[in-house]
C-alpha cells in the first residue's frame, strides 16, 4: 500500500468504517512471521467471522476492488 499510495487512504477509510477495521484487525494486524508457521487450528467462530468480514460490501475484499 505504500508504494501505490493508497496507505493513507486505507487509514482514513479504515478509521471510518467498522467493518474494515474489524477486518483488518482480525486479518493483518495479528499477522506475524512467526504466525506464518503457528500450526494451532482457529476457533470455527474466527474462522467464520473472518469470512463473513470479507465477504461484506464494505469489508477489505470490497475495499481494494474499489481501489
Amino acid at each position: 500500500m505504500l508504494f501505490s499510495g493508497l496507505k493513507r487512504k486505507f487509514d482514513e477509510d479504515k478509521s471510518q468504517n467498522k467493518v474494515l477495521f474489524k477486518t483488518t484487525s482480525l486479518l493483518i494486524d495479528v499477522w506475524s512471521e512467526k504466525s506464518r508457521y503457528d500450526i494451532q487450528p482457529k476457533k470455527n467462530k474466527d474462522v467464520e467471522d473472518a469470512i463473513e468480514l470479507l465477504k461484506n460490501e464494505n469489508g477489505l475484499l470490497s475495499w481494494i476492488l474499489k481501489n
